[in-house]
């Protein structure tokens, strides 16, 4: 409070503002599509004055915000917005980030906040909060404080106290509509924690509930914050601040008031399930199975294969955050463009390591290891017998997997990416009912709890810590992804361990598959130029420029982990596989807040890890016998 008030001094330039008297107690209505779920106007009223911001009007929503007006806190953009006037009777606070002189036609009614506030405020947030904070907002804009900071400071400057209304994150506000009027006040399209045009959002909202007076759960509950004006705050002999907050710090990324009877709840799953797993370690000897390597999972090979692929899922996720974080929320580039990429690097690398292999083998075995009478044209065709079989079997799993590539980017385009990974760990139970009917295998009864353990940790994970469950328009998107991701991984892991495909490599299936990949885009992209066009050379350079070094690596990552998906089908299955995935959460919770901005770490977040955590270690434990 002390480092505001030294480091950014609000003055008033001239008008009946600056010489007003200081006003006892002072309410800050946000523009927040919160405000919707509450009725809060008769106390809004109450106070001694009511500051609102830009276009944000009153009219039709007395019951949600008040009616009373005394500061209007704007510049030319918002007062453009409400049509070139301020509201009779209200005093403006004019705060332009352009340097936009005051409105002709406003006089005395408006006082110019001078002194730059919004470079002071930027350069005092920087001061504050440690640089990861600034990855929550956008490339769109760079470092402009919200004229709303502008109008908190103005307030904590002229009132002994200040009521904020819906300018710290609240239990409804990841839900609520970005405005309570216009453009931006329908639900589901931008909330009103969305801080797409400014990156000191989400550090002002944590910094007003942090320096509220009000207790964190009510302010969470409530939306409401009091914090008490500069003049109320002695600041002789107060030191500067000693380091910056950190972004695990944040009171927006740990929401408070976590319902008592959830963490009953998950901590009864999380009993029963550490209980199971105790009950197994106690009918079957560890460190017996850890060295026998009883199951195709716990084999050397499979292990292996398993724990790249979670380091390349957990990779992935964290690229794909960041990504995400530095491109609203999307890609740089369209995925369009990402997924052929993709294919296309999967074929060329397979087809290099198959080359790779071959000229190995051949080196190693010596001219004596050819057939007597065989020549080159032979060996290529016995090398390659049945591959016309598994190509056929192949078919229908490239389409799936093609068909996947097509609605993961409608998906992509409706869904935000944490919580299309946290709803595709659906795919659990996919998969495992697919593995049984599809190749006739039975799992083990530990192995079905591991499976609806993992299910439910993922589950607890689509929580908030009041309970809620956001459900989002494009989950059933989601799930059908979901359904098609198990049903094409269970079908290829059938592919790869089938007699037809015994005699060829790993590397010869995946040429195979993405040989029909890449066959099916490249007549799904012909059949699309033939109907809107085809792209010019010009256009399609300058898409391949547009490709952020962040997208590259996405794309050399996918690369690498589609290959690696098919070692882990041959050295292990498919359950395993998605098992693993799931594992990923654990991983995920614990780094995240140390590398990307957009992840929760609160009780729910981290006792569903340890759920799925647990899961793991239940499907790891061999078969009884």
């Amino acid at each position: 409070m002390c480092y505001l008030k030294r480091a950014v001094p609000v003055r008033l330039a001239r008008g009946d503002l600056a010489a007003h008297a200081r006003f006892s107690s002072c309410a800050v209505v946000a523009n927040s599509g919160a405000l919707l779920s509450r009725r809060a106007g008769e106390e809004i009223d109450s106070h001694s004055a009511v500051f609102r911001f830009n276009d944000a009007p009153t009219a039709g929503f007395e019951a949600m915000v008040g009616s009373k007006e005394t500061v209007r806190v704007t510049g030319r953009k918002g007062l453009d917005r409400a049509g070139g006037r301020a509201p009779a009777g209200a005093l403006v606070a004019w705060a332009d980030s352009d340097g936009a002189p005051v409105a002709p036609g406003l006089g005395r009614q408006a006082s110019s906040v001078e002194g730059d506030p919004f470079t002071r405020i930027r350069e005092a947030m920087q001061a504050l909060f440690d640089d990861r904070w600034w990855h929550l907002g956008t490339g769109a804009k760079s470092f402009e404080p919200t004229i709303g900071a502008v109008g908190m400071l103005l307030a904590m400057s002229l009132c002994n106290t200040t009521d904020a209304y819906d300018m710290s994150p609240s239990e409804v506000s990841s839900t609520a509509p970005f405005h309570y009027y216009g453009a931006h006040s329908h639900p589901g399209v931008i909330s009103a924690d969305d801080n797409t045009w400014h990156k000191t959002f989400e550090a002002e909202r944590d910094l007003w509930a942090r320096l509220s007076t009000t207790p964190a759960d009510e302010v969470f509950a409530t939306g409401r914050a009091t914090l008490l004006g500069f003049a109320q705050v002695p600041c002789e002999g107060v030191d500067p601040p000693q380091g910056r907050i950190a972004l695990a710090q944040s009171g927006v990324r740990t929401a408070q008031g976590t319902k008592p009877a959830l963490l009953l709840v998950l901590g009864a799953c999380l009993a029963l399930a550490a209980a199971y797993l105790v009950v197994l370690w106690a009918q079957r000897d560890l460190l017996t199975h850890i060295g026998s390597g009883l199951t195709s999972a716990s084999s050397a090979p499979g292990a292996c294969a398993l724990l790249v692929y979670l380091v390349m899922l957990v990779s992935l996720d964290l690229l794909i955050k960041r990504e995400a974080e530095h491109g609203h929320g999307h890609y740089s580039v369209s995925p369009l463009v990402v997924v052929p990429i993709v294919e296309c690097g999967k074929f060329l690398v397979s087809s290099v390591l198959y080359i790779a292999t071959k000229c190995h083998a051949r080196l190693t075995a010596g001219p004596a290891a050819a057939p007597a009478g065989a020549d080159g044209d032979e060996l290529l065709r016995r090398e390659w017998d049945g591959a016309l079989q598994v190509a056929k079997l192949m078919a229908p799993v490239a389409l799936l997997y093609n068909s996947n590539n097509v609605l993961n980017l409608v998906c992509l385009a409706n869904v935000r990416l944490d919580a299309y990974a946290v709803w595709r760990n659906l795919s659990i139970l996919f998969n495992a009912v697919i593995w049984v009917w599809a190749l006739n295998r039975k799992i083990e009864f530990h192995r079905w709890i591991a499976v609806s353990v993992c299910l439910l940790g993922s589950c607890f994970n689509t929580l908030g810590t009041d309970g809620s469950i956001v459900v989002d328009a494009a989950l059933s998107g989601v799930l059908l992804s979901a359904l098609l991701s198990s049903v094409a991984s269970v079908f290829n892991e059938r592919v790869i361990k089938s007699e037809e495909a015994e005699p060829l490599s790993i590397n010869q299936v995946n040429l195979l598959l993405y040989a029909e990949t890449l066959g099916l885009m490249l007549l799904g992209g012909t059949c699309v130029g033939l109907v809107w066009g085809f792209p010019s050379l010009a256009t399609v350079r300058a898409t391949l420029a547009a490709i952020s070094p962040g997208a590259w690596r996405i794309i050399c990552m996918q690369v690498a982990m589609g290959l690696a998906v098919s070692r882990v089908l041959k050295h292990a299955d498919a359950v395993a596989k998605t098992v693993v995935g799931s594992l990923r959460d654990v991983a995920i919770v614990f780094i995240a807040p140390h590398v990307v901005a957009g992840t929760r770490f609160d009780a729910i977040s981290v006792g569903s890890a340890l759920l799925v955590g647990i899961a793991g270690m239940i499907y790891s434990m061999p078969a009884g016998g």
